[in-house]
Formats: structure tokens, C-alpha cells, sequence
């Protein structure tokens, strides 16, 4: 479902020339030679969607509430911290994106 949502997000920002990578990221116990710990729990995290200017600066990074309810946006250009939009609203993540690429020029 978080995969479904962030395609979209990121569908719907490439037409205006931002790249964007989606992360996938787990967490897991490691011993102190580096080796996963037997047994260990593996933690998988909710993906996120980075989005670069064309000079490589995170502009944004977007992720799902943890059901699925809301994107999160963080805008590192903009003091404003995380901003929530309901998930059935996608293109104002974008407008959000866009706002905050036109800040940071």
C-alpha cells in the first residue's frame, strides 16, 4: 500500500524535472564484528520518497502514516517541519514540493 502511494506521488512530480528515489530501509541487530546477530528481529520501516533538484538538494521527503491514512512531508528548504495531507489528496503533496522548490531557488 505505502509503495502504491508514493508511485503516485512520484508520477505525479516528474513532469516537473525533480528526480526522486525511493528508499527502503530495515533495521537489524548487528555484533561487533558486524555480523547480524542470531535470531535477531528484523525491523522493516514504512519506504520514503526523496525528491533532488537538479542540483542534487533534497527538497522533500515524503512517507505514509503508519496506516496508510496520510503522506508526511518534511520540507528541509522550508522551516516549516512535517506536514500531513490526507492521502486521497496527492497533488497537493506535489504543490507542497513545488513551493518548496521555489523557496529554495
Amino acid at each position: 500500500m505505502h509503495d502504491k502511494m508514493l508511485a503516485v506521488v512520484q508520477r505525479l512530480v516528474k513532469p516537473h524535472g525533480l528526480r526522486t528515489a525511493r528508499v527502503h530501509r530495515i533495521g537489524m541487530l548487528l555484533r561487533g564484528d558486524g555480523m547480524p546477530a542470531p535470531k535477531a528481529p528484523i525491523t522493516h520501516h514504512a519506504p520514503d520518497l526523496t525528491v533532488y533538484d537538479d542540483a542534487g538538494w533534497v527538497i522533500a521527503t515524503v512517507t505514509i502514516g503508519p496506516r496508510a491514512g496520510h503522506y508526511l512531508i518534511s520540507l528541509p528548504t522550508v522551516d516549516v517541519g512535517c506536514q500531513t495531507v490526507n492521502a486521497d489528496q496527492p497533488h497537493a503533496v506535489v504543490d507542497m514540493i513545488c513551493a518548496a522548490r521555489g523557496a529554495a531557488a
